[in-house]
C-alpha cells in the first residue's frame, strides 16, 4: 500500500523531538546567575556615599569612646565624692571634738579666773574690815 502524503506528516514522537530541538535553540539564562528582584534593583553606593558612611562610622566610634570616657569619669567623680563626703564627716567630727575640748579649756580657764577673783575678793574684804576697824579705833580715840 502506497500512501499519498498531502501535507507534512509526522509522528507524535517526531513532534516531541522537534519541539525540544526548537526550544533548545532558544537561549535561556543559566540558573547559576539567577538573582532575586531585590538584587537587581539594589543601588550600588557611590564613592561619596562610601566615604560618608566611613566618616559616620568613625564619628560613631569616636562618640562611643567619648561616652565611655565620660562614664569612667562620672564613676571616678562619684567615688571621689564619696571619699570627700567621708572626709567631711570625719572633719566635722574632729571639729565637734575640738569645740568640746576648747569649751573644756575655756571653762577651766574661767573657773581658774573665778577662783583668782574669789581670792582677791577675800583679800579686799579683809582689807575693808581692817580699814573699818581702824576707822572705829580712830573715832573712839578722837572722842
Amino acid at each position: 500500500m502506497k500512501r499519498l502524503a498531502v501535507g507534512l506528516m509526522t509522528t507524535p514522537k517526531y513532534e516531541g523531538w522537534l519541539h525540544r530541538r526548537i526550544n533548545d535553540n532558544i537561549s535561556q539564562p543559566s540558573l547559576g546567575d539567577v538573582k532575586s528582584m531585590d538584587e537587581y534593583l539594589q543601588v550600588i553606593p557611590s564613592e561619596l556615599e562610601i566615604i560618608k558612611a566611613d566618616q559616620w562610622e568613625k564619628r560613631f566610634h569616636d562618640a562611643r569612646a567619648r561616652e565611655s570616657a565620660l562614664r569612667k569619669s562620672l564613676i571616678e567623680g562619684q567615688d571621689e565624692r564619696q571619699i570627700l563626703g567621708a572626709r567631711v564627716a570625719e572633719l566635722e567630727r574632729v571639729l565637734h571634738q575640738s569645740r568640746g575640748h576648747n569649751l573644756d579649756i575655756e571653762l577651766r580657764a574661767s573657773l581658774s579666773r573665778i577662783e583668782d577673783l574669789k581670792g582677791r575678793v577675800e583679800e579686799l574684804e579683809t582689807a575693808l574690815q581692817n580699814c573699818e576697824h581702824r576707822i572705829e579705833f580712830l573715832e573712839s580715840n578722837n572722842e
